[in-house]
């Protein structure tokens, strides 16, 4: 009750990211959190919703992974390719968000915005914050929690389930998702996938690996920046992932296509 008042939770993202991870270190509120942001929040009318809820799922995924793939991510695989686009598009944001945090990235992902969260307040809010004895023993517990990996264990490379994570973004293209109302928010919601996996260092073969390449390189082009930028984003971690520590030659069509960039038009 002292941790969860009116004061804490009247600051949306620190209700999202902060309050829901230290609520739903307790069992007896855990699932019905995880439904509530999974089935509710992520269906929001407001994108900003559906993002901070896909981040506060991302969070609470460390307390019972198992749990969250069984019982939510293998739900919202299938919600990608809903016909309602705020549907699909919070579904994609969930599935990216719990692939991160169960690869133990939750946390180093969110700091920029829980740092956020602390400046937007003022002195005697933040000292509140910080002077909690229970938050202050919660945040150690929680930095354990979230730098473990529980990918090998609750998703398996050859698993059914990452099978289908996977295959998302090919059945986005497939099904022609980037076509008509809500095709550019379904492509920064794929960028931000590509990242996801990107982050978790998800295993894919070479036809796979061109196919997220690909994906982004029709996302520079495209003429609205906050799809260049998540493309960006994601490039770049995508190289990091899939690229450092191999030879690359001067003919590979990676480097072919990225000094197609700077030639001049």
């Amino acid at each position: 009750m002292t941790e969860a008042d009116y004061f804490t939770l009247s600051h949306r993202e620190n209700a999202y990211l902060n309050i829901s991870c230290f609520v739903g270190q307790y069992p007896e509120y855990l699932e019905s959190m995880l439904q509530h942001l999974a089935f509710e929040k992520l269906q929001h009318c407001d994108a900003n919703i559906r993002r901070l809820a896909s981040q506060a799922l991302s969070l609470l995924s460390v307390f019972n992974p198992e749990m969250m793939v069984k019982t939510v991510l293998s739900a919202l695989i299938e919600k990608c390719f809903s016909k309602a686009l705020h549907i699909r598009h919070g579904a994609i944001l969930g599935v990216s968000e719990i692939l991160i945090g169960l690869s133990g990235h939750a946390l180093e992902n969110r700091q920029d915005i829980l740092d956020s969260i602390m400046k937007s307040m003022g002195a005697n809010e933040r000292t509140i914050l910080k002077d909690s004895e229970g938050h202050a023993k919660f945040r150690t517990h929680f930095e354990e929690l979230s730098n473990q990996n529980y990918l090998p264990t609750v998703l398996p490379e050859d698993s059914d389930i990452m099978n289908e994570l996977r295959n998302i973004i090919h059945r986005v293209e497939k099904e022609r998702l980037y076509r008509g109302v809500g095709g550019e928010i379904m492509r920064e919601g794929v960028c931000h996938l590509i990242f996801s996996l990107s982050t978790a260092k998800v295993q894919m073969d070479n036809g796979m690996s061109q196919q997220l390449f690909k994906n982004l390189l029709e996302n520079f082009k495209h003429p609205k920046q906050e799809i260049q930028d998540e493309a960006a984003k994601a490039f770049k971690i995508y190289c990091e992932t899939y690229y450092a520590g191999h030879a690359i030659e001067q003919s590979d069509h990676l480097v072919a296509e990225v000094t197609k960039m700077f030639e001049p038009s």
